[in-house]
């Protein structure tokens, strides 16, 4: 199961990163704490990169993580080359009992108002609290319920299935220097590997891959909209706390 998992992933990550060395994996612990490898409150600054219609843009992405009654807010911030926002977003997570759970999101226009809010029904867990071990998977179905703010359109709501797998742990050289034994994570979007973060022990992620297929969907009463796919990589060069 491990070897198909490994060439699975592979594949579809070979464009970005290539296939030397995917499922070189250390041996790892029995059973560890997947919360000594979360998003710490504080400020995460990386080099970013975008691959879009055949073309790399070279960018930067700011996370700013900081506590609230509920739990977490990160606000994730990618621009490139020309300045502008690419991506903005303000993700909630709710700390359970169970462990960190992503409530939903709020996407955010150029001048920092929300375009449309995301509220999870029935939200997953994304970083489990307790022992796991190597190879352990998690994840389930849940709903995605958008309401326009500034555009009404936005009105929509998603069926969306993540998985998510450990890999393994690998050492890791970014900017901001070398992490050793980080956390090889896999998120599975339906049948599709969209997402293989590196998780370095008491600082978090250090290092992203992003896969996205081209793909569609429809609004209420709109023509299909047709997005093209991309690859996003992003490795860590600073973190404040």
């Amino acid at each position: 199961m491990r070897k198909l998992a490994c060439i699975a992933l592979g594949v579809v990550f070979i464009v970005i990163g290539g296939a030397s060395g995917f499922c070189d994996v250390e041996e790892f612990p029995r059973s560890f704490r997947l919360e000594d490898y979360k998003v710490r409150v504080g400020t995460y600054t990386y080099d970013a990169k975008k691959f879009t219609n055949g073309v790399w843009a070279g960018g930067t992405l700011a996370i700013s993580a900081w506590s609230v009654p509920e739990g977490i807010l990160l606000d994730w911030l990618e621009t490139y080359g020309d300045g502008q926002n690419f991506l903005h977003l303000l993700y909630r997570y709710a700390i359970t009992d169970k462990g960190s759970v992503e409530a939903g999101y709020a996407s955010l226009n150029p001048s920092g108002a929300i375009v449309f809010d995301a509220v999870y029904e029935d939200p997953l867990v994304t970083f489990p609290f307790g022992q796991t071990s190597f190879g352990a998977l998690w994840g389930g179905a849940f709903i995605e319920k958008r309401q326009g703010i500034l555009n009404p359109l936005y009105q929509a709501s998603f069926a969306r299935t993540y998985t998510y797998a450990v890999l393994g742990i690998e050492d890791v050289t970014v900017p901001a220097g070398r992490f050793e034994r980080c956390l090889k994570i896999a998120r599975l979007r339906g049948n599709q590997a969209d997402r293989i973060g590196w998780f370095a022990k008491g600082i978090g992620p250090v290092k992203f891959i992003y896969a996205q297929e081209e793909h569609s969907f429809t609004l209420p009463g709109q023509p299909p909209v047709n997005l093209v796919g991309y690859s996003r990589l992003f490795a860590l060069s600073s973190f404040v706390e």
